[in-house]
């Protein structure tokens, strides 16, 4: 269940994404008059539901080693890259070459910044709980040294 909630929530944010980009699309092409087809929510959910299903390769019942996540990462990139192309193709996203190339490099520069947030994020939460650990341990110390005073025995 917890798997399942985790990829409604990548496709939802991967969903918005592609609602954001084709937003600034609206915006940069408002005075050439050029639109988007009126398939392209419904290929976004496409792009979500796939997108999510490649978390799939993280799936693991042990700890990854550093090597098999770097593995699994690059596999990731590859196949969601795999994934915008064909779906992109399919669809008539790209007039050209050089579209679908800038399509990937902007995929990688949003890939790097998810990453660069997951990492913040985590960073955050160890150092919170390091905090409260250490705040733990200083209330336990103090505890038993008020008992110590008491002249009582420290239970164990």
């Amino acid at each position: 269940m917890r798997m399942l909630r985790k990829m409604v929530n990548q496709m939802v944010w991967i969903c918005f994404g592609l609602l954001v980009w084709s937003g600034v699309f609206g915006i940069l092409n408002h005075e050439t008059g050029k639109t988007l087809p009126w398939h392209f929510p419904l290929t976004f959910l496409l792009v979500g539901l796939l997108g999510a299903l490649a978390q799939l390769l993280f799936l693991s019942r042990r700890d990854l080693t550093a090597y098999e996540l770097r593995t699994r990462t690059a596999l990731h990139i590859l196949v969601l890259i795999g994934i915008l192309c064909v779906v992109g193709w399919l669809f008539g996203w790209y007039a050209t070459v050089w579209d679908n190339l800038i399509a990937i490099l902007v995929f990688l520069i949003v890939y790097a910044l998810s990453w660069l947030g997951q990492i913040i994020s985590l960073w955050r939460d160890e150092r919170r709980i390091n905090a409260a650990l250490k705040d733990f341990h200083e209330r336990e110390k103090g505890a038993a040294a008020e008992i110590r005073e008491a002249g009582k025995e420290i239970p164990k």
